[in-house]
């Protein structure tokens, strides 16, 4: 089941960027983030792109989540971009919890 997220938790948040090694499985988890908030009224923009991308588009994005796999990279990236890089749990990465991603990330 879907949970509402509450807005005003987000009210600064408008658009989330994921990245991984190639894009690609968080390419699947944007899409999926996306659908969730769609259905609940709420305007985010969510897309994703592999980390070698990010420093192009981070300026863009007010959230910047990445996967397990380049979780490495969390203390360099937070170093050049501050609080606005955050890691995904592995577990919930991995079982595609698309909800607990969402509750975690804006709270």
């Amino acid at each position: 089941p879907l949970h509402a997220v509450r807005p005003k938790t987000i009210k600064n948040t408008n658009k989330i960027l994921l990245s991984c090694s190639g894009g690609l499985t968080t390419s699947y988890f944007s899409y999926s983030m996306q659908e969730i908030f769609k259905r609940q009224g709420l305007d985010i923009v969510v897309d994703a792109v592999g980390y070698m991308e990010i420093d192009k588009v981070i300026d863009d994005y007010d959230m910047v989540l990445l996967a397990p796999q380049v979780a490495y990279l969390l203390p360099q990236l937070k170093n050049k971009y501050g609080n606005k890089i955050f890691i995904i749990d592995s577990l919930d990465f991995a079982t595609n919890d698309f909800n607990a991603i969402i509750k975690k990330a804006v709270n």
